[in-house]
């Protein structure tokens, strides 16, 4: 699978070399088409363009080839349609080379994540995995560190589907108790309100529970509101600390542990790294 994911990259890269002999035609043509206020004048001048540089669009059935192999959880369907594409042009979208990469970067993690979705995963955790990972993009400066984020992007959200599939056997009461913690981390709540609200014993729901996902409630509870928490350190300006009493955790320090454990850093580190200045 490296072998092929390797292969997948280097093939991207040709493209991208191929890419970058154009720019300074594409911006020639640009200049002069900017003086044309008829849309249709643009539009036809621009098909023009691409006839006599033979750029040609990657087909639309290759698209959803990929985009179905997403779906699918299937890496080397989405390999294989791939490699198809790099040989066509994915579309130049700026005259500067940087940009025009990290728009297709832009476009193809929300592809993923809509693709993820039609795969059965709930669309809280694609959009929200759509969100991270276009943030990380907003960071990358050269080709190696987008294609990173590309490779991770993609592997998560097949993961992601793939798990999804694993999990289409478990019971609905399990999908409502994963729902219920959803809705409520910013709440004060309990196993036992929960299992209540299922109406089922407590007892048996953290056995099923453990049995189906492979981890506690407790813990499921912890990662919803950390990754809660993971959000908000990213897009607001409220402190660790009221962060901390949002999400109902009794103290900030316990709360840090409780990200530590879960994340690998600090909310502080998490939050100097990441944030999002308001404006």
């Amino acid at each position: 699978m490296y072998t092929k994911l390797s292969q997948s990259r280097t093939s991207y890269i040709e493209y991208l070399q191929r890419e970058k002999t154009t720019l300074a035609n594409k911006k020639e043509f640009f200049q002069k088409a900017s003086k044309t206020n008829s849309p249709s004048s643009f539009l036809s001048e621009y098909q023009l363009y691409n006839s006599e540089y033979d750029r040609e669009h990657t087909p639309y059935a290759n698209e959803i080839a990929m985009m179905t192999a997403i779906s699918n959880g299937d890496l080397d369907a989405y390999l294989k349609a791939a490699e198809y594409s790099t040989q066509q042009s994915l579309g130049q979208l700026s005259t500067s080379f940087s940009k025009s990469l990290e728009y297709q970067c832009v476009i193809g993690i929300s592809l993923f994540a809509r693709a993820t979705i039609r795969g059965g995963v709930d669309p809280y955790i694609a959009y929200n995995l759509n969100d991270l990972f276009l943030q990380r993009i907003s960071e990358c400066n050269d080709v190696d560190s987008f294609l990173a984020v590309m490779e991770h992007a993609l592997h998560t959200f097949i993961d992601e589907v793939n798990n999804f599939k694993k999990s289409d056997s478990t019971p609905a009461y399990i999908e409502k108790a994963k729902q219920y913690i959803r809705n409520h981390i910013s709440k004060p709540f309990s196993i036992q309100d929960i299992a209540d609200s299922l109406d089922i014993s407590k007892e048996h729901l953290m056995r099923q529970f453990h049995r189906y996902t492979g981890y506690t409630i407790s813990k499921s509870i912890h990662h919803e509101r950390i990754h809660a928490a993971q959000n908000m350190l990213i897009f607001s300006d409220f402190s660790i600390g009221q962060i901390s009493n949002y999400l109902q955790y009794p103290s900030q320090s316990y709360f840090g542990r409780i990200f530590k454990e879960i994340v690998g850093c600090t909310p502080r580190e998490f939050q100097r790294r990441n944030h999002l200045s308001t404006f």
